[in-house]
């Protein structure tokens, strides 16, 4: 059963009973839907125990029964305190917080039934209770969430917009302009906060498919999981067979509930040393400073891109030599390409994570749909290891030593308010991958990625967090890089310079971890071990190895 996942979420035709998670093109995000279906199929895994037990063949040892979950099956109603994330959103001012979204653009593969979509698109918003959020501020200023009753009207809206008269040149211009207006058209206080839009082609082209949430509602992990349920809602209406969606899991109310009460306990407050200390450290790891804090114009972005055959290498053939994940290099290469640029061996980044993390025994939101994502400071320090293989177990380990993915730090932050931490410095530098969209899809679906541009996915009027932003992806095939920067203090050139200097040193680091003579363990590898990096070498330099 499990190999059976694996293989589905991999997109492989088999898998090996011990062949290695990570080693297949495994990640954090693809480990999150193998919990989700395993849950399904009766078996009850964590995200934790992928990352332990890497092979199908050790998970199979710790792999139990999965008990009844006891989660809200019906609608979720009333306040749901705001979870960091959102938090932190709010606490930005945002000039226009309604203009803020996660869209989606699809082409067809077939002209959708409007009737099977009408349907689908009500499931959703029926089954997942965050797209009946409503945020508003109260007589304090302060912003806050709550569910609208599903009685209240609460639908997806679904228009349809005839391009078919136009010649293809002119049938872009028109759907890129109708997909910019719409990253406007969300309401935070009535709703709704999702909508949808099927763009007509016609000449043999079914045309396209665009959603567009709010991003308070939906993260990366939950436009899969809603791309999951469309397509089976879609394919169930369209069948004529009864909508029946998968159970859900901890609902985000609850999720939120938990992390408020988290915030004041001991175990946080264990984490706030480390969290202080990067802190203090991130003012000297930012090779940048800021101009006018009042002057915002956002550079036009770029790519930047690996061939699919380095692409593969870096998902699977890499990790073998040092235990890597895929991260650990991006983020090897981009502090090498930094401290190249810039002379400073010491290089802050903000990490964005899933936040999914495994904290409380009794909550499941595999199958949740919401905001989670945790944002969290990390200072990369590459001082005396010029070597590739020495950088990257560098910035391995200091990966490692993050407690519970990150989401300690706005917990802290935003809502403890934790004192020596709410004022803090932050990098200026983010960074986020998301993975592997070419998994996001599920197999025979109607939907493909369509290249069109969406337009601008927050109002030009809000000043970016970050002087410089790189999300990065796979999608049809190839890793893809995406910098987006502030141009009144990085030029257009010196950022392409420094995307260009990334990808020379992240190919770098493919080659060397192929290599057959590269490879060595970590402190990390061994959970038991308290030695560090000088210790575990000499014990290991001891060693005597005797070849059988």
């Amino acid at each position: 059963m499990l190999a059976a996942i694996w293989a589905e979420v991999l997109g492989l035709e088999r898998v090996g009973v011990d062949d290695g998670f990570f080693e297949l093109g495994g990640d954090s995000i693809l480990s999150i839907q193998v919990v989700a279906r395993a849950q399904q199929a009766g078996l009850k895994i964590t995200a934790k125990q992928i990352f332990e037990h890497q092979t199908v063949a050790q998970l199979a040892l710790v792999a139990e029964t999965a008990a009844h979950l006891d989660a809200e099956q019906g609608a979720v109603a009333g306040e749901a305190p705001l979870t960091p994330i959102q938090r932190r959103f709010f606490a930005a001012e945002p000039e226009e917080p309604h203009h803020f979204t996660m869209p989606l653009l699809f082409a067809l593969r077939e002209a959708l039934e409007p009737r099977a979509l009408d349907a689908a698109l009500a499931a959703l918003a029926t089954h997942h209770d965050v797209l009946r959020l409503r945020f508003s501020r109260d007589r304090a200023g302060e912003w806050r969430q709550h569910h609208a009753e599903p009685g209240d009207g609460v639908t997806v809206p679904a228009s349809t917009v005839d391009l078919s008269g136009l010649a293809e040149p002119h049938r872009r211009a028109a759907l890129e302009g109708a997909a910019a207006g719409l990253q406007t058209s969300l309401d935070l206080a009535a709703g709704p906060v999702l909508r949808a839009v099927v763009f007509r082609f016609g000449d043999g082209d079914a045309g396209r498919l665009l959603l567009v949430a709010h991003h308070l509602v939906v993260d990366g992990v939950s436009w899969r999981l809603l791309i999951e349920d469309l397509h089976h809602a879609y394919e169930r209406s369209r069948s004529g067979a009864p909508l029946r969606l998968p159970p859900k899991t901890t609902s985000f109310r609850g999720w939120s509930e938990r992390l408020a009460a988290h915030a004041t306990g001991e175990a946080l407050g264990a984490e706030a040393g480390h969290w202080i200390e990067t802190a203090r450290a991130v003012a000297a790891g930012c090779p940048w400073r800021i101009g006018s804090p009042s002057a915002a114009p956002a550079g036009e972005p770029f790519r930047t891109e690996l061939s699919p055959e380095t692409t593969r290498s870096l998902l699977t053939e890499v990790h073998a030599a040092y235990g890597t994940r895929v991260p650990d290099l991006l983020l090897t290469a981009l502090a090498r390409a930094v401290a190249a640029e810039s002379g400073a061996a010491v290089v802050a980044v903000d990490l964005e994570g899933h936040g999914r993390e495994e904290l409380f025994e009794d909550a499941d939101v595999s199958r949740t749909v919401g905001w989670f994502t945790t944002v969290y400071p990390v200072v990369l320090d590459l001082a005396g290891r010029e070597a590739p293989g020495e950088a990257l177990k560098a910035v391995k380990e200091r990966l490692r030593a993050v407690p519970a993915g990150g989401i300690g730090y706005g917990l802290l932050r935003y809502a403890a308010r934790h004192p020596e931490l709410a004022g803090a410095a932050e990098p200026q530098i983010a960074f986020n991958y998301l993975g592997q969209l070419d998994q996001a899809l599920p197999e025979g679906s109607p939907l493909l990625p369509a290249a069109e541009s969406v337009g601008a996915t927050r109002s030009p009027r809000q000043r970016p967090e970050h002087l410089l932003s790189i999300d990065a992806q796979v999608a049809d095939g190839r890793f893809v890089a995406r910098w987006s920067f502030v141009s009144d203090v990085l030029s257009r050139d010196r950022v392409q310079a420094l995307g260009g200097r990334f990808t020379e040193e992240l190919e770098a680091l493919i080659a060397h971890c192929l290599d057959p003579d590269a490879g060595g363990f970590t402190a990390s590898d061994f959970a038991l071990t308290e030695m560090g990096e000088d210790e575990l070498a000499e014990a290991f330099g001891e060693i005597e190895f005797e070849e059988f």
